[in-house]
C-alpha cells in the first residue's frame, strides 16, 4: 500500500513500494504492491517483473496474475490466457478475473470461449455494464452483429457513461 499512497508525491510512492517490494523477505503481497504502483505510473516492465516476483513466491497470487495477465494481453494473448485462467481458479472465479479470462480468450482468437465467459458473466451481474460491453465485443468478434447491437445498446442503457462507452458506441456504428 505505501506504493500507491505516495503516488502523487514526486515518486515517493514507487520509492517506499520498491523499499518494501524489494527488500529481501517480501512477500507475495508485497511485491504485487510494486507491481501495481510500477503499472499505475505506466512503467509496464517493471509491473510486469514485480508481477512476476509475486508469482514466484505465491504460485497461486490470484491478484498478480490477473493484473499480468491484464498486461499482456496485446504482446501475449497465450500467455494471459494461461495466467488468467490461473487467476479465474485461485480467485475461486471472481467476476474480475474472469472479464479478465474472456478479454485474454477474445485477444488469442478464442471467440467461442469468450463468449462463453462473458455469457456466463452477464448472467451472474446482469447490471453490469462493462460485462454487458465486452459480452457485445465477443458477439461482434464472432459475427453475429444483430445480438451484439442489442448487447452494446443494454450496456450503454445501464450505464451511458460507463469507462467503455465511447468504444461500445463505435463498435454500432460498424453494425
Amino acid at each position: 500500500m505505501v506504493g500507491l499512497y505516495g503516488l502523487g508525491r514526486r515518486g515517493g510512492g514507487r520509492v517506499g513500494a520498491r523499499r518494501v517490494g524489494g527488500a529481501g523477505g517480501a512477500s507475495a503481497g508485497d511485491t504485487f504492491w510494486l507491481g501495481l504502483t510500477e503499472e499505475k505510473l505506466g512503467h509496464a516492465e517493471e509491473a510486469l517483473a514485480a508481477y512476476e516476483a509475486a508469482l514466484a513466491l505465491d504460485r497461486n497470487h490470484w491478484v498478480s496474475a490477473n493484473n499480468m495477465a491484464s498486461l499482456l494481453l496485446d504482446r501475449d494473448p497465450e500467455r494471459a490466457v494461461a495466467l488468467a485462467q490461473r487467476a479465474t481458479l485461485a480467485s475461486k472465479m471472481r467476476p474480475e478475473t474472469r472479464n479478465t479470462l474472456g478479454q485474454a480468450f477474445m485477444a488469442a482468437g478464442q471467440s467461442q470461449d469468450a463468449l462463453r465467459v462473458f455469457a456466463s458473466l452477464v448472467q451472474d451481474a446482469p447490471d453490469n455494464a462493462v460485462f454487458a460491453f465486452r459480452h457485445g465485443q465477443a458477439l461482434h468478434d464472432a459475427g453475429d452483429t444483430d445480438a451484439a447491437r442489442i448487447e452494446l445498446e443494454r450496456a450503454l442503457s445501464i450505464d451511458p457513461d460507463f469507462d467503455f462507452a465511447s468504444e461500445a458506441k463505435a463498435l454500432l456504428k460498424l453494425n
